[in-house]
This record gives structure tokens, sequence and C-alpha cells, in this order.
């Protein structure tokens, strides 16, 4: 979704709207209508509806594709469009004869860097993960911890993607539907892993989809945020897509793919334990593979 705000921060900032209120309101229409259907992708997991966590080595390998998908996601898709955004953000200045010679780079600066910000994030997320399970010892065991990180992950990549949206609409409608199409591709496969984390954690498939779909349409207020507040606000998703990457990156190494191990261990002999793995690689590729065919799209 990086990509599409690369592509419209030029005439958003030149003040390309809608010259008229009604046409403000068509764009206004059909960006929180196209960042609703981007959300419908959060009940993929009805698919899988009649399976039970029971069935062990098949909600380990969607554990394992979820986990491949988050890091995918993270590798692929938004770490490289970050520091594209950053590069392009400098061609910008360099137009403009605004290009500072001084190659020193202050703290503030490094601190906004996707990179540092990406580090940030995997410690927010360990604290909250450790809030998660301080609270799960004290008896209030509603919510997993790793249902929670992904949760609150997942609801971080909503907001900027609803972002993303907005602003593209409100550059012109043909890169709106293009934007909500690819999200909407985009997040399939990641909605579909989020699931099976979900019902994993504890809760039931009704639950679990239930949640997830009011957490993909958090996206929403993204969107109302750059429809109501202004332009400006879109370029902020550069800063919440490379945190919900930390949360994304914790979880899916500390947290789904452990439990993923736990749920299919491999029997007692050797060639058991060798099975359970390349079930594991499996899950994991398809994820992997995936996201950087969805990301060819973008």
């Amino acid at each position: 979704m990086q990509c599409a705000i690369d592509e419209i921060c030029d005439p958003l900032d030149a003040g390309v709207y809608g010259s008229s209120l009604t046409g403000w309101k068509e764009q206004a229409f059909s960006a929180l209508f196209g960042t609703f259907l981007t959300g419908t992708a959060s009940i993929a997991g009805v698919a899988f509806f009649k399976f039970t966590p029971k069935q062990k080595q098949l909600f380990a390998f969607l554990l394992n594709f979820s986990a491949g998908a988050m890091m995918a996601d993270v590798f692929v898709h938004i770490l490289p469009h970050s520091y594209g955004h950053q590069s392009h953000s400098h061609d910008h200045e360099q137009e403009h004869g605004t290009h500072d010679h001084h190659h020193a780079t202050s703290p503030v600066d490094t601190l906004g860097e996707p990179g540092a910000l990406l580090v940030l994030g995997i410690v927010i997320f360990i604290g909250l993960d450790r809030i998660t399970r301080w609270l799960a010892e004290r008896g209030n065991r509603q919510l997993s911890s790793v249902a929670t990180l992904n949760l609150v992950a997942d609801a971080l990549h909503n907001v900027a993607d609803g972002m993303a949206i907005a602003a593209a609409y409100m550059t012109n409608a043909k890169l709106g539907r293009a934007t909500v199409i690819v999200s909407w591709l985009h997040e399939l496969p990641q909605e579909l892993g989020d699931y099976a984390v979900l019902t994993s954690s504890g809760l039931s498939r009704s639950k679990a989809l239930a949640l997830n779909f009011l957490c993909g349409m958090v996206a929403l207020v993204g969107t109302a945020v750059v429809l109501f507040l202004g332009a400006a606000y879109a370029a902020s998703a550069k800063f919440i897509l490379p945190l919900a990457a930390g949360g994304m990156l914790y979880n899916s190494l500390a947290c789904v793919i452990p439990e993923a191990m736990a749920a299919d261990p491999g029997g007692p002999t050797l060639p058991s334990k060798v099975m359970a793995f390349a079930r594991q690689v499996a899950g994991l590729g398809l994820g992997v593979l995936c996201l950087m065919l969805i990301s060819l799209l973008e």
C-alpha cells in the first residue's frame, strides 16, 4: 500500500481535490466503500469454518502459512515500500532545490528510518506481550497473548491501508479502484492466517471471525482521518507501517511459529519429525509465495 502513497503525495501536496462539495462527497463515499470491501477479506476464514483446532496438522499448516505471510509482508512489501518512499521524498527535495549537501544524519532523522521504527515496533510488542501474559496470570484468560498481538498488529496495518485508499481516491477514481483491488488481494492470505491464529488461541470459530472482521473494519478509521482531516495525514502511514511490521515480525517468530510447532511436533521417530518439519516448511513457503505473487501486482 505504501506505493500508492508514493504516487499520490505530489498531487495531494498541490491540492488536487474535487473542486466542489459534490465531488468531495463522491470521493469520500468511494473511498469508504472501497475500504469496506477491502475489510471483507477478513472473513476469508469462513472457508475453513468447519475445521476445528483438534485437526492439529491442518491448523499447524495454517499457522505456518500465517507466519510466512506475515514475514513476507514485512520484508517483501512493507520495508521495501517504506525505503522507497524515503527515496521518493529525497528525489522530491532535489527537484525543488531543497537538497542539503550536508550528509550528517540527526538522531531525530534516524528515529524516522523504517528500520528504526521496525525495531521500535518489536520493542513495543514485547511490552504488549508481557502485559497480556501478566493479565493471563491474574486470571483474565479471555484472549491469549498471541491473539492480542495479532489483532493489534493487524489493526495498525489496516489503518495504514485505509489511509492509502483514501489518498488514492482523492487523486483519481482509477488509482483508488486499483488500490482497493491490490489491497484486497494482499489482505486475503494474511486474513486467512489470522483466522487460524485466533482459533488456535482458544477462541470459538464465530468469535474469531467476528473479531477479525472488526479488526478489518478499523481500516475505516484511517480512511476517515485522511478524508476529514486532510491529505497531510496520509504521509503518517509511512510511520505506522514499519511499527506494524515490527509487531508482525515479533508475533510470527516469537508466538505463531512456536504454537505451530507445538500443534504438530511429529511422532517419536526421526522420519515423523522430518515429515513435521517438511509440513512446516511447506506452510511457511506457501505463505511467502502468496505474498510475493501478490506484490507483483502492486
